[in-house]
């Protein structure tokens, strides 16, 4: 710190002081009963001056020592600047101190965050790539085998096809996400007109699987909500329950409301859920048993995705199962309240 910027910053002080003895020397002189002599007054001056020297002396040489310590740990990148900074001499100072440590933390808190959402990510598309890998070579069996009958190949590839669809829509889901905000739209949606676009979507397996469907969207019901992202919700939950029905099976899809809310309920009676898994359905990455069992292409992104949507809507997903019997997925719309409504 040079001496030169140690004045400027002491510039109030000193003028304070400089107006504090003219003060003094002005109330002497302007006193006619004092005795006090020129040489005593310049003495009481020159000890005045001797102590302001004295303490910018001390001062001085604290403020270089605590400056060239900071400078030490400016000039090495790899410092653990907050962990290290002297320790506070002031009050401003330990306020400044507070404020960086605060800095520090929400900084952390910021890094931490994207790091998780990096190691998400990684895992996502790891898990992705695995999976996707998997029709795609089915599809060039196919191709390679011209033994089998045309028409069947066909269907067989357009199964294989409709699976890669349906990885590169859930990755492109996941990698928007986080960007939800800014490509949503709320209108009214009719659940019915939905829930039948998205089984139609997903007619060749049933055809294939011979599972029957009930559809009971009595009374009709309008829910507020944004249509593409609702329309991945509701097919992740039929996928699901088309995945683990076995050929033959039933699957009911019906709507019900009350004071509280409007439901949309997906029942199958597929293989159910083990009940140490069900309250780790919705985990990130989590497949259960079901997914190390027979059903091995299960990654555990598809319910944690729907899930996570469903709250940035502001719905609520929820299921329950009985292991070999049956699973029921439902989502909640809770009702806007209507504040000026008198209550009942």
């Amino acid at each position: 710190m040079k001496i030169t910027r140690f004045i400027s910053d002491q510039k109030w002080l000193l003028c304070f002081y400089v107006a504090l003895m003219i003060f003094i020397t002005a109330v002497v002189y302007a006193d006619p009963q004092s005795r006090i002599t020129l040489s005593s007054l310049l003495y009481l001056h020159g000890i005045g001056l001797l102590f302001l020297l004295l303490y910018l002396g001390i001062t001085y040489t604290r403020q270089r020592n605590y400056l060239r310590t900071v400078a030490y740990l400016l000039d090495d990148p790899h410092a653990d600047l907050v962990s290290r900074l002297p320790s506070a001499q002031t009050g401003e100072q330990e306020a400044f101190f507070q404020l960086i440590a605060l800095e520090h933390r929400q900084r952390m808190a910021d890094i931490n965050k994207l790091e998780m959402e990096k190691k998400e990510w990684i895992d996502f598309t790891t898990s992705w790539f695995h999976d996707i890998k998997t029709p795609i070579a089915v599809a060039r069996l196919l191709l390679e085998d011209t033994r089998e009958n045309v028409h069947e190949q066909m269907e067989s590839l357009q199964e294989e096809l409709d699976r890669i669809e349906f990885q590169v829509e859930q990755a492109l889901y996941y990698a928007r996400a986080d960007e939800f905000s800014k490509d949503y739209f709320i209108q009214e949606i009719d659940l019915e007109k939905l829930v039948k676009a998205t089984v139609k979507s997903n007619a060749k397996t049933f055809i294939h699987k011979q599972i029957q469907i009930e559809l009971n969207c009595e009374p009709p019901l309008e829910v507020l909500s944004d249509g593409k992202w609702l329309t991945f919700i509701i097919n992740q939950a039929l996928v699901n329950a088309l995945k683990y029905t076995p050929n033959g099976g039933k699957i009911k899809i019906s709507t019900t409301e009350d004071e509280r809310a409007k439901y949309l309920s997906i029942w199958d009676n597929g293989i159910g859920i083990q009940s140490e898994d069900l309250n780790r359905v919705f985990e990130k990455g989590f497949t259960g048993y079901n997914g190390r069992g027979q059903h091995q292409k299960a990654t555990g992104m598809g319910l944690f995705l729907a899930k996570k949507l469903a709250e940035k809507l502001g719905h609520h997903l929820t299921i329950t199962s009985i292991w070999d019997q049956y699973t029921e997925v439902t989502i909640l719309f809770p009702r806007l309240i209507d504040f000026y409504q008198p209550s009942k």
